[in-house]
């Protein structure tokens, strides 16, 4: 779009070449092919104007550019925390704002900066598809401006083709059907050549993992728990002489914990637990409502937060019914699911498999909030952006793979090649 182009132009040549006492601030995601780029930018411009434009430089380094006539300065900084801090700043320009680590810790200390002066700010940037929208603060600012909520600002979205010659003798959209969309992938696109403000803010809007008339599908049958327990909340009681499955993501309260109980023959959940609480209050949760659903057969995750803790947890209250993995010689009994490389592919398959046939009864409305959010790129593992969880998703997929070795009813496998009750 050259988007940096212009305002490197404005910022780093223009304001502090015509203007006294003058500090630019030029802020990139780093600084080799980042900030010093800008640098690179702003001598171009420089080398090009006329002599009677330009004024003698008293600095010139790969990081500022100083002018002696009028002592002004263009100073260039990778983003970090406190870039810019202390500077008195008379225009700052942050480039691809939202490939910054600590874009928000950032702009806490240029505020004083900015509120100070007339100083002005410029944030302009693609999306950084690698983050949920809500951790954005770029999105975040875009989102909150064009609602009207920060006065004194302006959001302006530019399209792809607002640059009306992308190669001479082609059309735009002969431009994208035959150099861009053989040279990159969906994601891509979506994050780098939006056409519309509706594709520029819209998540994974070609990745989505899970089906979406699947998630719609669990979406229209989520409704308020009859009960609720601390994190518990449940849509169902426990039927005499019905069998449960449990399956339990556990954490040790930095992050979400996922536990849901399901009716092992019709595939509905009828319990979850979803929250940030300590490790201890999750296994003491787990196992109060593992014996409440009929001493549902139970499994949790052995790797991740707290694993090993929750199993000697367990071990410790007799939780009933456990799912036994194996047996050692250094240890009788082997508790505990682990997912791994070859394992939470499968557990992903199959969730996502039973989301498409629409298998699943679900109320809680967390869980098609959480797969909406799960992508995969070609050639790369589903994930979810940075800022969200996956918590009630591996304790689906859990849930799937243990139910299969719950039995739902008494059954006698008869040997081959024999008909019982016939000689």
């Amino acid at each position: 779009m050259g988007i940096t182009w212009l305002w490197d132009a404005v910022i780093g040549v223009w304001k502090p070449l015509f203007h006294d006492n003058i500090t630019s601030l030029l802020i990139s995601h780093k600084e080799q092919g980042g900030s010093w780029e800008q640098i690179w930018k702003c001598n171009y411009i420089l080398d090009r104007l006329p002599p009677f434009l330009t004024l003698k430089l008293n600095t010139d380094k790969k990081s500022e550019i100083g002018f002696a006539g009028n002592d002004s300065r263009v100073l260039a900084l990778p983003s970090t925390k406190v870039a810019g801090a202390g500077y008195n700043a008379s225009d700052i320009f942050s480039d691809e704002q939202d490939l910054h680590p600590e874009a928000s810790e950032n702009a806490a200390f240029l505020s004083p900066t900015i509120d100070a002066g007339k100083a002005k700010t410029v944030a302009a940037s693609t999306r950084n598809t690698g983050i949920a929208r809500e951790q954005s603060y770029f999105m975040n600012r875009y989102l909150q401006i064009k609602q009207g909520l920060i006065p004194n600002a302006k959001a302006v979205f530019l399209g792809w083709k607002e640059r009306p010659v992308r190669d001479e003798g082609m059309t735009l959209d002969e431009f994208y059907e035959t150099r861009l969309r053989p040279r990159y992938k969906e994601w891509d696109l979506d994050a780098h050549y939006p056409e519309t403000e509706e594709q520029f803010l819209t998540e994974a809007r070609k990745t989505g993992f899970f089906d979406k008339e699947g998630i719609a599908y669990i979406r229209r049958d989520c409704y308020e728990e009859i009960e609720k327990d601390e994190t518990v909340r449940m849509w169902e009681h426990p039927v005499a002489g019905r069998r449960y499955t449990a399956f339990c993501d556990p954490s040790d309260g930095s992050d979400p914990h996922a536990f849901g109980i399901m009716d092992t023959q019709t595939e509905r959940l009828v319990c979850i637990s979803h929250g940030k609480v300590k490790l201890e209050k999750v296994a003491e949760l787990f196992d109060k409502y593992i014996r409440k659903y009929n001493n549902a057969f139970n499994e949790f995750e052995l790797n991740g937060c707290g694993g090993q803790r929750m199993g000697q947890y367990l071990l410790d209250m007799r939780t009933p019914n456990r799912r036994v993995t194996g047996v050692s010689r250094d240890r009788k009994n082997k508790y505990g699911w682990w997912t791994g490389t070859k394992t939470k592919p499968l557990m992903l398959d199959t969730l996502r498999e039973a989301v498409e046939n629409k298998r699943l009864r679900i109320h809680y409305a967390g869980i098609p909030n959480e797969l909406e959010f799960m992508t995969r790129k070609e050639g790369e593992d589903p994930s979810v952006p940075r800022g969200k969880n996956d918590d009630l998703i591996m304790m689906l997929g859990g849930l799937l793979q243990i139910r299969r070795e719950s039995r739902v009813g008494s059954f006698t496998v008869i040997a081959p090649g024999k008909c019982k009750g016939f000689r």
